[in-house]
């Protein structure tokens, strides 16, 4: 038997409304290189039962400073706008 995966103490927890998923997903998975550089070392999507269009994403991190640098650069609010956010 494997041992199990240790994913990293912190993490960033989003909840957002997108205009339509498959858009928003197909930019969200555009931008892994930037998350993967930001110190995001995977990701989970979770979709709201009574409007797919309603997102949690959790994202656990390796770096904090390099994740809250990424959450407040202009690159990343450009790529949520082209998404639908």
């Amino acid at each position: 038997m494997s041992a199990p995966t240790q994913q990293p103490a912190a993490a960033v927890i989003i909840t957002h409304d997108v205009a339509d998923f498959d858009a928003w997903k197909s930019v969200f998975d555009g931008h892994e290189g930037a998350r993967k550089a930001a110190g995001i070392v995977g990701h989970h999507i979770n979709r709201h039962v009574d409007n797919p269009n309603r997102l949690s994403v959790y994202l656990p991190v390796s770096d904090v400073a390099k994740a809250k640098a990424f959450a407040e650069s202009a690159d990343l609010h450009q790529v949520m706008k082209a998404g639908g956010v």
